[in-house]
């Protein structure tokens, strides 16, 4: 993860946040892989995202769902996501920052 790619995430969450009432379960999908979690294979309700392997800022978090459903998601739903997605930001704002990143995200 580098600051540039950290920024790109921070804007487009923000413009889901601005259009929350016309999200789609894809757009928050994208968003999750590219901040390094996966979805999991095995599960028994809702896909479930969890940190990989690889992504130590994410290290020790909860994985948490993203339903699947054609169309858009509620609005409450979609909020609580990208919520979560806000959290993992904030983690790898401070993995960044304490590995050596100082830039302003």
């Amino acid at each position: 993860m580098t600051l540039k790619k950290l920024r790109r995430i921070i804007r487009k969450i923000e413009e889901l946040r601005r259009r929350s009432r016309s999200v789609r379960s894809s757009e928050l999908e994208r968003l999750a892989k590219s901040l390094g979690r996966a979805r999991i294979k095995k599960q028994t309700g809702e896909p479930m995202y969890a940190a990989n392997v690889e992504s130590e800022a994410l290290a020790g978090t909860r994985a948490y769902a993203i339903p699947s459903h054609p169309g858009t998601l509620p609005v409450g739903t979609a909020l609580g996501i990208l919520g979560s997605l806000e959290a993992d930001v904030a983690r790898w704002r401070e993995w960044l920052r304490s590995h050596g990143e100082n830039g302003d995200v």
